[in-house]
């Protein structure tokens, strides 16, 4: 809402038209996009200065699409068409922390598999492809409404992997 508050056009991707409707309501110009066949897509060979990408497979999705093959595709395909910068937002789940240890900007971000592994590969490529014009930010974890402990117990299918049962 800043930037479009400054006077700067904002533009943002989704896959599902109800999610394009939301967009649309907070005054965002929605625009859908499939991450499968996003090197395709004539969206991204339009001319953009800047593109934020941040996206998560969902419960059932791609995670080594999403995660690590797509952020370089969309990438590749913007950079064609005279994109400025390119903004991964990646997270500080790429920080193995073992024993509680703190961690900061200087910890060794080395993770070993899953979603983390995938986030850092990214982050990696597309560092060492494009130096200056490709930034990557790590959010921390995410609060809001369903993101306490205390509502995770509640639900059955987080009890039930507590338990080891999926």
């Amino acid at each position: 809402m800043r930037l479009r508050d400054t006077g700067f056009e904002v533009s943002g991707t989704t896959r599902s038209e109800s999610r394009a409707e939301a967009l649309e309501n907070t005054g965002i110009t929605p625009l859908l996009l499939e991450l499968d066949n996003a090197g395709e897509s004539p969206l991204l060979g339009e001319k953009w200065d800047t593109a934020i990408y941040c996206a998560a497979p969902g419960r059932d999705g791609n995670e080594k699409l999403v995660l690590g093959e797509a952020p370089v595709t969309c990438r590749d395909r913007l950079r064609e068409s005279g994109l400025a910068r390119f903004v991964y937002v990646s997270s500080t789940g790429v920080y193995q922390q073992a024993g509680g240890e703190l961690l900061d900007e200087t910890s060794p971000a080395e993770p070993r598999e899953g979603r983390p592994l995938l986030l850092r590969e990214a982050e990696r490529r597309l560092l060492r492809e494009g130096a200056g014009e490709n930034i990557v930010v790590r959010l921390g974890g995410l609060y809001g409404p369903g993101r306490s402990p205390v509502e995770w117990l509640q639900r059955p299918g987080f009890r039930e992997r507590m338990r080891g049962g999926a």
